[in-house]
């Protein structure tokens, strides 16, 4: 959600599945 958690949470979005 934050500016320098982009590239984290676009890993996290394929991990959740």
């Amino acid at each position: 959600g934050g500016v320098q958690a982009v590239s984290f949470e676009k890993h996290q979005l394929v991990a959740k599945f």
